[in-house]
């Protein structure tokens, strides 16, 4: 029997690996080290397949628990660094610019708690900051930062107090509008009258504004004329003409804006209803094939109806 003739083998430019390893010396090593790899990326692979599989889509926002988590690390990150700057501060009781980055920081992170009880205690981390403050020789550059601080921690009395001390001896008469704002939280507007009264006679004319505001913060319109019974006559009535012109302009200004509302409204309104009688109308036009004089009229009746919406 004939035997089957078989096709020679191609030729191979590199031959095969184990022909190779008989002619190169160490392959069968590289060989070993390369299926070993070879194994161990498609193990790698699997794992990492198991790890990158897609997660189910969240809600697009952080929740309510990740807000408060965030939340609380902020001001836990703000607090240390209130309390290090504090620390500071003591450490140098001679820097000023210590003693007034510790008042700072501590205002303006009290001013976004809410809670009492941590305001109360970033009051008391800087207190000696304050003390060292007050009683140095440039206490006129730090008392506002310290009155600012005691505002932001809700201390309005001792905001109150401070803001009448930088007016008083300092010679800020601008302070006067600030003690204002704070003492009459606490009903305490006497004592910013009675202040008021006291430096009026050494208060540089182009000072009298802050004053004469301060005043005004404090009383009603019935008691604004009494309030300013210590003021010159002529002062007191030029004051008065003056608000009472702003106090015009405020009210002109703001009915000139609700009109441009109103208007605006109207317009909006108008163009709805005339985009709806367009719609209607090419509803109304016949259907199956395009009727152009029908819908030039709709259109025309769309534009009419607009131009009236002024």
């Amino acid at each position: 029997m004939n035997q089957p003739l078989l096709s020679p083998p191609l030729p191979s430019r590199c031959g095969s690996i184990r022909d190779r390893s008989r002619r190169a010396p160490g392959s069968l090593k590289f060989i070993a080290v390369f299926r070993r790899y070879s194994a161990a990326a498609a193990l790698l692979g699997a794992g990492l397949g198991g790890c990158i599989a897609a997660t189910p889509p969240g809600p697009g926002r952080l929740s309510e628990a990740s807000q408060q988590r965030l939340s609380a690390a902020a001001g836990a990150a703000s607090f240390a660094a209130v309390r290090n700057a504090a620390d500071a501060a003591a450490a140098s009781p001679h820097d000023l610019r210590a003693q007034r980055k510790a008042i700072i920081l501590a205002g303006s992170f009290a001013g976004g708690q809410h809670d009492p009880a941590h305001k109360a205690e970033l009051l008391q981390l800087v207190s000696r900051a304050v003390t060292t403050t007050e009683n140095s020789a440039a206490a006129c550059e730090a008392r506002g930062e310290v009155a600012a601080l005691y505002d932001a921690g809700g201390e309005y009395n001792k905001a109150g107090d401070t803001w009448l001390r930088n007016a008083s001896q300092c010679r800020a008469y601008g302070s006067l509008l600030l003690a204002a704002q704070s003492l009459r939280k606490v009903e305490r507007c006497p004592d910013l009258l009675e202040a008021a009264r006291t430096l009026w006679p050494r208060t540089p004319q182009t000072e009298w504004g802050h004053v004469l505001n301060a005043v005004n913060l404090c009383s009603n319109a019935l008691s604004l004329r009494q309030n300013l019974s210590f003021v010159p006559e002529a002062v007191r009535i030029s004051y008065l003409e003056e608000l009472a012109r702003q106090h015009r302009e405020a009210v002109a200004a703001a009915a000139q804006e609700q009109e441009r509302a109103d208007r605006a409204h109207r317009s909006f309104a108008c163009r709805s209803d005339c985009a709806s009688a367009g719609s209607s109308c090419y509803a109304g036009c016949p259907a199956g094939s395009y009727h152009p004089h029908c819908a030039a009229n709709c259109r025309a009746l769309e534009s009419v109806c607009n131009s009236h919406c002024n």
